[in-house]
């Protein structure tokens, strides 16, 4: 696995949009195995992955979304270095822009770094306002229960009045759902 993986590493940051959503794809399969994910960080992934959400294609942004839920999947570690490493605000930023799968995987990414501890929820909780954005998404999407899950745990953390209140009406929006 070494040297394909630092070869889907550097392909992360190649110019060619078709190598780079390859590069994520591969890193996500990788990372399904809990044995790779902290080999997968200790390469040096996070970084272009990170990169990859808001710069890359939309194909490559959610493979770059899903590699991350994939790699913070039962790992605190590997989710207290996405935190560290930025990937909160663009992961919020692809639940109001992303395409129908980017947003089910930065959902999926940001619950699984969130469970971690009330610290991981409350840098989420802190990161962004465009929560009506990734509101009027999951209402049209099947993978609502995800964002859902995302916002029961955004409950937990000490947090802005106006994120509390925000993440309340959601609970009571996709209850039904669950």
């Amino acid at each position: 696995m070494g040297s394909s993986l630092s070869r889907s590493v550097a392909d992360l940051s190649s110019g060619d949009p078709a190598e780079r959503e390859a590069a994520a794809r591969t890193i996500s399969a990788a990372a399904c195995k809990p044995a790779n994910r902290e080999v997968i960080v200790e390469v040096g992934a996070l970084a272009p992955l990170v990169e990859l959400l808001g710069s890359g294609s939309p194909g490559a942004q959610e493979a770059a979304a899903e590699a991350l839920a994939n790699l913070a999947s039962q790992t605190p570690s590997n989710a207290k270095a996405m935190v560290a490493a930025g990937s909160i605000p663009p992961l919020i930023n692809l639940l109001g822009s992303g395409t129908d799968g980017a947003k089910a995987e930065a959902a999926r990414a940001l619950t699984n770094i969130s469970c971690h501890s009330p610290s991981k929820r409350q840098a989420i909780a802190s990161a962004g306002e465009c929560w009506s954005g990734g509101l009027r998404w999951c209402c049209a999407c099947s993978q609502a229960w995800s964002l859902a899950r995302f916002w029961t745990f955004l409950l937990a953390a000490p947090a802005h009045k106006a994120s509390r209140a925000a993440c309340k009406l959601l609970l009571a929006l996709f209850k039904p759902l669950l």
